[in-house]
């Protein structure tokens, strides 16, 4: 996880989405850019494998950028809400590095085929805010703000996301 490994990443996803499982092995993958899963695509990790957002890319919480991205090719090369085909993803945990503020977890704007159910999921998918081995943000180098704290805003496919203070 210190290594910047969204190239090979990437090329990997893109050799072999459509006509493989994608296989991610037991580690933690440090990506500086956003990772493009496309439909067609069956991704699985060995024990929950960490893939960590971090650098300039994900620094600026005013020009948000994801970290993963889930997109349909086949009619949509920026995967619109409402795209239909399968994705799935599974037993993987997705967080950001220390100086990450930009940086949005995961986006699947895919849903299912007609008359396919689960062919658009996610399964035991986990979003990891720091305090890990690994993600710079252990207590011991937090700023301390007494007075003011960061509000966490989760938010519904095609709904604005909003603070709440």
């Amino acid at each position: 996880g210190v290594t910047d490994d969204t190239t090979a990443i990437q090329n990997f996803v893109n050799k072999y989405w459509g006509c493989k499982i994608l296989f991610f092995d037991a580690g933690t993958y440090y990506v500086t850019n956003t990772i493009t899963i496309p439909t067609g695509s069956i991704v699985v990790s060995e024990v929950l494998t960490t893939v960590i957002g971090g650098g300039s890319n994900f620094s600026d919480q005013n020009n948000p950028k994801l970290v993963i991205k889930g997109v349909q090719y086949q009619f949509n090369p920026v995967g619109n809400a409402g795209d239909k085909g399968v994705v799935e993803i599974s037993n993987m945990v997705f967080s950001a590095h220390s100086g990450s503020a930009g940086a949005v977890f995961v986006d699947q704007n895919i849903v299912d085929t007609a008359r396919q159910k689960a062919t658009a999921a996610m399964w035991d998918i986990h979003i990891r805010l720091g305090g890990f081995s690994g993600s710079g943000m252990q207590t011991s180098n937090c700023l301390k703000q007494a007075d003011r704290f960061t509000p966490l805003s989760l938010r519904k496919a095609g709904r604005r996301a909003r603070r709440v203070l």
